[in-house]
């Protein structure tokens, strides 16, 4: 049996649904999911197979979806530019909201009521589990849903999604909390349940601090490399580019795309890349080697070899054991992100060199020349500034190898 598990983390749970649409393109299914919060209002919709509308709800997705708060308010929130004219305004929502004991909930439960096929999930055949905190007690819940009474399935997805900022509600006379004060990524319960293998879908750039699993559970992660933004960021345009991150993502780990931050299809082999060092131009090892401060003695390829490449590697965060190939895909990632290279897309490598040379080209012909003071001065911060001296190494890779390809 293959299990799903989402972990929370408010406006960021679009990335989730852009998974889901990944998972349905290489057949993937589960039979059981859990969740906690967003994860768990999202994996109502994957207990129940309702993906169109999952998507639809992210794809359209605002603030006011949510919690009932003035756009006005929201804007000038986002916008904070006068004291004077916005501060009385902004101030006046935020004393309302304290003596109200919190954000209003009421769209997000008339959106859970709205979505939620509570019959068609029970006749689904899946196991669907949700956690939740009760703050009366001062304990845990998790709970599947053949614990939960019929009918009752909204107010415990809401139990789940309790933010501290949101206005408490009570589920059978109690108070409830945000399950992720708990446990954010449930996949005990369906470990107990006899899952031996289980996808688990992290909202944090890097995850969570790492769990210890079982040793006969098989664990499949995907996260973002990238932050997702503020979880309580709703906007319609965060929203769906986390969708197709997360859509991509889980393309990368399901077909073993190489790559960091971009996705790439094929693998250059160490020949291959060491092939692609040794075509660099005499005029672009030199002009490194006098920018990393290298001894002139040496020759062509011990510059490159014992200079340069292992000030790339320090420069772009590698350790001293990486291969060729892992240098070679670093810095043509490095110099995609520096050129402003679309990240949303599958490459090959050699392509996505392409887009690189295509984009500085462009790029380059809009720059004026620096006169000899500026360049004084550029070449001082370069020196102290690790980031800016990648950038400029980059550059001269760039500027005198146009047509080099792997």
């Amino acid at each position: 049996m293959l299990g799903l598990t989402l972990g929370g983390g408010g406006a960021r749970g679009s990335y989730q649904i852009g998974a889901w649409k990944a998972f349905r393109e290489l057949g993937i299914e589960f039979q059981g999911v859990t969740g906690t919060s967003v994860g768990a209002l999202n994996g109502a919709l994957f207990a129940q197979n309702d993906f169109d509308e999952g998507y639809n709800i992210w794809s359209n997705m605002s603030f006011d979806s949510v919690v009932d708060i003035d756009a006005k308010i929201l804007d000038r929130i986002k916008d904070f530019r006068s004291i004077q004219e916005d501060l009385p305004i902004i101030y006046k929502e935020v004393k309302k909201t304290i003596m109200d004991l919190g954000l209003d909930t009421q769209p997000l439960e008339k959106l859970i009521k709205r979505v939620l096929k509570e019959k068609k999930l029970r006749k689904s055949g899946k196991d669907f589990g949700l956690v939740t905190f009760s703050i009366s007690d001062f304990k845990a819940m998790e709970v599947f849903l053949e614990d939960i009474p019929e009918g009752e399935l909204p107010e415990y997805l809401l139990a789940s999604a309790y933010l501290p900022i949101f206005k408490a509600k009570k589920l059978k006379g109690k108070w409830y909390l945000d399950g992720g004060v708990h446990n954010n990524l449930p996949t005990e319960m369906l470990y107990r349940k006899g899952y031996k293998k289980i996808v688990i879908i992290k909202l944090q750039k890097g995850g969570i601090r790492n769990k210890q699993y079982p040793q006969d559970l098989e664990i499949i992660e995907i996260a973002p490399n990238q932050s997702l933004g503020n979880m309580m960021d709703f906007a319609k345009e965060r929203a769906n580019f986390n969708l197709k991150l997360g859509y991509y993502d889980t393309l990368r780990v399901f077909k073993g795309f190489k790559g960091v931050n971009y996705y790439l299809k094929d693998n250059v082999d160490e020949a291959q890349a060491l092939q692609f060092f040794m075509k660099l131009s005499e005029e672009s090892i030199k002009e490194l080697s006098r920018l990393f401060d290298l001894p002139q003695f040496m020759s062509i390829h011990r510059l490159l070899l014992e200079g340069i490449i292992p000030r790339f590697i320090k420069l772009t965060g590698l350790n001293e054991k990486s291969t060729y190939s892992e240098v070679l895909t670093k810095l043509i990632e490095s110099m995609a992100a520096s050129c402003k290279v679309e990240q949303l897309h599958i490459y090959t490598t050699d392509d996505l060199l392409k887009e690189v040379q295509k984009a500085y080209i462009k790029k380059d012909a809009q720059k004026t020349k620096q006169n000899v003071a500026s360049q004084a001065y550029h070449d001082i911060i370069i020196r102290v500034d690790r980031d800016k001296m990648l950038k400029e190494a980059l550059g001269v890779l760039l500027r005198h190898n146009s047509g080099i390809r792997i």
